[in-house]
């Protein structure tokens, strides 16, 4: 019952206070599209944030409104044994993009 319980609590800590950053160390995401004509980074905790990706994301699929390359990808994945970042694979926008290989 006490293995549970510390569980339970090292699962809600995991989850909701800095001990987050050292279960999950520093993370770096990439983006592509499927033909990789734009590629993009997202590294928060240098301040380069997801939504940067997504404004220019946008910005070039303005520029090139001819092109078939326009779904965003990440092309990182995510893994379901990291349960401290189950809150984040749920509510953070970035794992709603499918996801491709970085060798396509």
């Amino acid at each position: 019952m006490v293995i549970i319980g510390l569980l339970i609590l090292l699962v809600v800590t995991s989850n909701y206070t800095s001990l987050k950053t050292v279960f999950k160390g520093l993370p770096v995401y990439n983006f592509a599209t499927e033909q990789n004509k734009f590629k993009s980074v997202e590294i928060p905790w240098k301040g380069v944030k997801f939504q940067n990706t997504v404004n220019s994301f946008e910005k070039f699929e303005k520029e090139n409104l001819n092109t078939n390359d326009s779904i965003l990808y990440r092309t990182f994945k995510i893994n379901p044994l990291k349960f401290w970042n189950w809150h984040e694979y749920i509510t953070h926008p970035r794992y709603k993009l499918p996801y491709k290989s970085k060798e396509n």
